[in-house]
């Protein structure tokens, strides 16, 4: 592109070629249907005005690195990022997905123009540096923690469900907001310090399912159920003070450090257990239906704040 011009892909039409700009935010590349493109689209420092694809029933692919100032999601088609995204955001404007392989992340924003629309699947180990929805517009659907991989999204996550589909590890250096995490594999889900959880935890198969707080976190709703309770809860590492605000189904509880876990609902699985001398402080009128134990004797502290 050497000025703003458009170019249009007709359904099955493919692009063997890197796509350059003379000048970054200018040309306009619109996928009307299922199409590949296997060279590099923009740069660093000329990065393509806009993307348009997913147009319903479409299946394309980016084979490489993607820099495009919007990557625009325009129907309910499927868009493969094969390579990293750079840009200001990947925009939903309709019930769409976009799938990151193995390795590929995003360096932007994902927006979507309607709340539960848009669907993010991570095939692998992968980064998004960017917010992923926001509050009035979350997403449909992530998924990710596929067996073997380790995924981080860098900033805040605003989506209906967040699932955890394998045996890998999904970091959270942000807040989650939704309606839940689910387990549907025996998968980790780390929140870093500071980060919270704004939903319920669930999981699709009782013992399956941990969840670490690597720091002072608050989780606001359920987490497990009666019948299908996490695996384990590690908590409370050292100077950390976190906080379950509703009831807790989990195997075990670990108290891994000196930090302080608030139960304000009831703890149900088989044990607390005490792995240093951390505390445990149980709100007026929250029960622990499970043995407490410590590793080491004289560790471990009990707090009942009422009845």
């Amino acid at each position: 592109y050497n000025a703003d011009g458009t170019v249009v892909l007709a359904n099955g039409s493919d692009v063997n070629s890197a796509i350059t700009t003379a000048t970054t935010n200018t040309g306009t590349l619109t996928l009307n249907g299922s199409s590949t493109v296997s060279g590099s689209v923009g740069a660093s420092g000329a990065l393509l005005k806009e993307i348009n694809a997913g147009a319903n029933g479409s299946s394309s692919t980016f084979s490489s690195d993607v820099y495009a100032t919007n990557l625009d999601v325009e129907g309910t088609g499927t868009v493969n990022l094969n390579g990293d995204y750079t840009g200001t955001a990947i925009r939903y404007n309709a019930d769409g997905t976009v799938v990151l392989a193995n390795g590929s992340d995003v360096n932007s924003a994902i927006t979507t123009a309607t709340t539960n629309t848009g669907t993010l699947t991570l095939n692998g180990s992968s980064t998004v540096s960017g917010s992923v929805g926001s509050s009035g517009a979350l997403l449909k659907e992530i998924n990710a923690g596929v067996n073997g991989s380790s995924s981080t999204f860098s900033s805040d996550v605003y989506a209906t469900n967040l699932d955890v589909e394998g045996t890998g590890t999904v970091n959270l250096n942000g807040d989650y907001t939704g309606t839940a995490i689910r387990y549907n594999a025996d998968g980790t889900v780390v929140l870093a310090n500071g980060s919270d959880v704004n939903s319920a935890i669930t999981t699709a198969t009782t013992n399956t399912g941990t969840l670490t707080l690597n720091g002072s976190s608050t989780v606001s709703g359920s987490v497990g159920s009666s019948g299908a309770l996490l695996k384990e809860i590690n908590a409370g590492v050292n100077g950390s003070s976190s906080t379950f605000s509703s009831d807790v189904y989990a195997t075990n509880l670990d108290v891994e450090g000196t930090g302080t876990v608030n139960l304000n609902g009831d703890y149900t699985g088989t044990a607390i257990r005490y792995n240093a001398d951390g505390t445990v402080v149980l709100a007026n009128g929250s029960d622990v239906n499970s043995a407490i134990t410590t590793a080491t004797t004289n560790t471990g502290t009990l707090t009942l704040n009422g009845s």
